[in-house]
């Protein structure tokens, strides 16, 4: 019971030793982007912390990696780890690296929700001073052939208006028509343009009434600090078969980890550990990779080897120790 405990205090300091190394590293290099924001420093300070969290959220695998590592470096070099490989069960230590693995589960399970909620604390924080807001946009969405470019001028968000705008339609990448118009109303997703200018390759024609259009995001583009934007990389979060096995697959990577820096063919010497962490790294890269391919065609063969690799790496492990 003295030794469970003592594993799970260690692995706590690991995970507590990375985080805030990762956070400080984060921290300063977005401190350095962030100084010219014109607004007040301490805004600026809490701007780069969240940002610093973004960067956390995107990459858990390798926090993860450097947090089994250092917990294997704080027990190896003072021989604990051996002790307790030689008096407690693999399958102990494993349970405990599990419980940790629950958190980072469950914020790679949360990610999307974690970011957008940081970018709205973020223009929350922006809005004392929106000088800091681009206020031309443009926002580019296809679906099949189609293809609308909205270019959004003057944008006042504190006013929640929009100057001016014009929808650029083509068809088969060949221009179709163009509506100007400065009278628009909007909400969260739809933009309504009243009286409106015509704009063909044949006449320009003032149209009365009012079209509106369906641009979903809007909120989140608006506050976006980006120029241009493609809205067709906004996405909802669609837990489908796509995102299941993806989060499958990086349960088994980080299990594998845990097994990897808890075996005893690492206590042999330090050029083993760093042939074994030089292999988890490649395997989180390629891991890191698959999570931008769909779970169809040749990406379901990709992220099935993914899983595969994890699988028999950590079997070697576990049935070898």
């Amino acid at each position: 019971m003295i030794i469970a405990k003592y594993i799970l205090k260690k692995i706590l300091t690991s995970n507590f030793i990375i985080l805030s190394s990762f956070i400080s590293l984060f921290f300063i290099i977005s401190l350095v982007d962030n100084l010219n924001l014109k607004t007040n420093f301490f805004y600026v300070i809490l701007i780069s912390l969240l940002d610093s969290l973004s960067l956390i959220i995107i990459v858990p695998e390798v926090i993860f990696l450097f947090c089994c590592l250092c917990f294997c470096v704080l027990l190896k070099f003072s021989n604990e780890l051996l002790i307790i490989r030689h008096y407690l069960d693999k399958k102990i230590i494993l349970f405990f690296f599990i419980l940790f693995i629950l958190f980072y589960f469950l914020a790679n399970f949360s990610k999307s929700q974690i970011d957008e909620s940081i970018d709205q604390t973020k223009y929350s924080l922006l809005s004392e001073n929106l000088d800091n807001f681009v206020k031309n946009k443009v926002v580019v969405t296809e679906s099949n052939n189609d293809k609308i470019i909205y270019e959004l001028s003057d944008i006042d968000i504190k006013g929640k208006n929009i100057g001016s705008i014009k929808i650029h339609n083509f068809k088969n990448n060949y221009f179709k028509s163009t509506l100007s118009s400065d009278n628009i109303e909007y909400n969260e997703s739809i933009i309504t343009l009243y009286s409106p200018t015509l704009i063909t390759s044949k006449n320009i024609t003032k149209v009365h009434g009012k079209y509106s259009y369906n641009l979903k995001f809007l909120t989140r583009i608006l506050y976006s600090n980006d120029e241009i934007l493609y809205l067709n990389n906004y996405k909802y979060v669609n837990y489908s078969y796509n995102s299941i096995v993806k989060i499958l697959n990086f349960t088994i990577l980080l299990i594998t980890l845990s097994m990897v820096f808890i075996s005893k063919k690492i206590l042999k010497n330090n050029l083993i550990t760093f042939v074994y962490t030089l292999l988890c790294l490649i395997l989180i890269i390629y891991n890191f990779m698959i999570n931008f391919i769909n779970v169809q065609f040749f990406g379901i063969l990709f992220i099935s080897l993914g899983i595969f690799i994890n699988l028999t790496i950590f079997l070697y492990f576990y049935i070898d120790d």
